[in-house]
C-alpha cells in the first residue's frame, strides 16, 4: 500500500471515529511533516470550502495517479485561503470522507454537491436493464425504405447512383463513390437514426467526413455533395470530424454547414460553418440550449436571430452555447465531460438531478418521472457499460437521491 493511501485511510477512519492511539499518532506525524499536509487537513474541515474544491477539480483516475491528485489538491489549498468560514460537524465528516475516497482512487470519482448525507437506499427493481450492447441505428433511404444496420452483416448494403453504402467490420458504415459525382439535379437525401437504448454510430460521408452520433440522434445528409457546400441536419448530438473539399466548379473549397434547430422547439434553425475540423454539437430537442464545442480547426456559429449580430467564431478549446434570445462564449468549458459520450463515460460537472437522468434515459432507453426536490447536483464519471442498476446505485450512494424501478420507468426520489 502506498504511503498516501495509508494517510487516507487514518484520515478516513478519523472521520468516522475509529482511529486507535497509535493510528492517531501516526496521522499527527504526517501533519507535523509539512504545512501543506496541515492546510490539507484544515481544508476538509471547512464545508464551503470543500465543497469549492469539488466543483473546481475534477477527479479522474485516466488523468492523474493518487499522488498526483493530492499534489493538485495541495495547489488548490495553498492558492485559496480561508477566512471565517464555519464547520458543520457531522457533514464536515461527511465531506472530508468523500475526500478521502477520492484522494485512494475510488473505481467511480462520484460525489454530491448537496447538503445531505441521509443513508443509501436498495434500487428496487424486478429485471435489471443493460446499457447497450448493440447499434440499433438504421438508415431511412431517398425513396422511404429503411436500411436496418443491425440486422446486416458487413459488406456492400446499397447501391444509390454511383455511390455505394456498405458496412464495415468494425461496424462503421460508409459512403464509397465510384466516381466523381455530377453537376445539377436535386440532391439525393439520407437519414441515419441512432434511437434512444442504442451504442454510439460512426459513419463516413461521402466527401471523407467521420460523424459519430449519440443515442436519440439523427442526421440528414445528401448521398453526394454537389455544391458549393456541403450541408447536413443535425437533431440531438454528433461528432464531426471534417475532411477538406473543394467546390467540383473549381478549386475554391467549400464550407460543411451543420443546422440544428433551435432549443426547446423554438421554430428557428441555428447552424455552424466549418472549413475542416473537430467540434461537438449537442443540440437535443429537450435542452434549453445548443453546445458548439470546437476541439480543432475553426468554425463560426450563427445566431438564430439576425438582431443578436453576427455569430461567434469559435478557437480550439472554446464552446457557444445557443438559445432562443442569447448566445454566449464560453472560453474554458470542460472537454473532458463534453467528449465523454464518444468514450464510453458519463461525465458529470456540477450536473443537476435533471441533466443527469436525461443522459440516462437516452443510453438505457427509460422514462424518467421525479417525486420530491430537484435541487441535487452531481460531480463524477461512471463507465457507460455498467447496467442501470449499478449507475442508479452509485447515485444513490451519494444520499442524495434514491429510485423506485417500475419496469422501464425510473422514478427519482429525494
Amino acid at each position: 500500500m502506498t504511503a498516501i493511501k495509508v494517510i487516507s485511510g487514518l484520515l478516513l477512519k478519523q472521520f468516522s471515529e475509529e482511529l486507535s492511539g497509535e493510528e492517531q499518532a501516526l496521522l499527527d506525524k504526517w501533519l507535523q511533516q509539512s504545512p501543506a499536509n496541515r492546510a490539507f487537513y484544515n481544508k476538509i474541515n471547512d464545508e464551503e470550502e470543500f465543497r469549492k474544491l469539488l466543483l473546481s477539480y475534477h477527479l479522474n483516475e485516466r488523468q492523474a495517479s493518487e499522488e498526483r491528485v493530492l499534489n493538485q489538491l495541495f495547489q488548490k489549498i495553498n492558492g485559496h485561503r480561508s477566512e471565517g468560514k464555519r464547520k458543520t460537524g457531522n457533514m464536515t465528516r461527511w465531506l472530508a470522507a468523500a475526500a478521502v475516497i477520492a484522494i485512494v482512487g475510488a473505481t467511480v470519482y462520484l460525489y454530491v454537491v448537496q447538503k445531505r448525507h441521509s443513508p443509501t437506499a436498495i434500487v428496487a427493481q424486478a429485471q435489471d436493464i443493460q446499457a447497450p450492447s448493440s447499434n440499433r441505428a438504421m438508415i431511412t433511404l431517398a425513396d422511404g425504405s429503411n436500411v436496418f444496420l443491425d440486422s446486416l452483416g458487413n459488406g456492400q448494403l446499397v447501391q444509390q447512383g454511383n455511390v455505394k453504402l456498405v458496412k464495415l467490420a468494425n461496424g462503421k458504415i460508409a459512403y464509397q463513390a465510384a466516381n466523381a459525382p455530377s453537376e445539377g439535379g436535386a440532391a439525393v437525401l439520407n437519414t441515419l437514426r441512432n434511437p434512444r437504448g442504442s451504442k454510439v454510430i460512426d459513419m463516413q460521408l461521402s466527401d471523407g467526413s467521420h460523424v459519430w452520433l449519440n443515442a436519440g440522434s439523427s442526421i440528414t445528409y445528401p448521398v453526394v455533395f454537389t455544391g458549393d457546400e456541403r450541408k447536413v441536419e443535425l437533431k440531438g448530438e454528433g461528432y464531426f470530424e471534417v475532411a477538406p473539399s473543394s467546390s467540383p466548379k473549381g478549386g475554391k473549397r467549400r464550407p460543411f454547414i451543420v443546422t440544428f434547430p433551435s432549443p426547446l422547439g423554438g421554430g428557428r434553425e441555428g447552424a455552424v460553418e466549418v472549413l475542416g475540423t473537430h467540434f461537438n454539437v449537442n443540440a437535443y430537442g429537450d435542452e434549453p440550449a445548443t453546445k458548439v464545442t470546437l476541439l480543432e480547426g475553426s468554425v463560426h456559429v450563427a445566431p438564430l436571430f439576425k438582431e443578436n449580430g453576427s455569430g461567434l467564431k469559435l478557437k480550439p478549446g472554446q464552446q457557444a452555447v445557443v438559445n432562443l434570445s442569447t448566445y454566449q462564449l464560453i472560453s474554458h468549458p470542460n472537454l473532458t465531460q463534453v467528449m465523454a459520450w464518444k468514450n464510453g463515460l458519463f461525465e458529470f460537472d456540477d450536473a443537476d438531478i435533471q441533466s443527469v437522468m436525461k443522459e440516462l434515459a437516452r443510453w438505457y432507453n427509460i422514462d424518467v418521472s421525479y417525486s420530491g426536490s430537484r435541487s441535487q447536483h452531481f460531480v463524477g464519471s461512471i463507465e457507460r457499460s455498467k447496467p442501470l442498476s449499478k449507475v442508479l446505485t452509485m447515485l444513490e450512494k451519494t444520499g442524495a437521491v434514491t429510485f423506485e424501478v417500475k419496469g422501464n420507468r425510473v422514478i427519482v426520489k429525494e
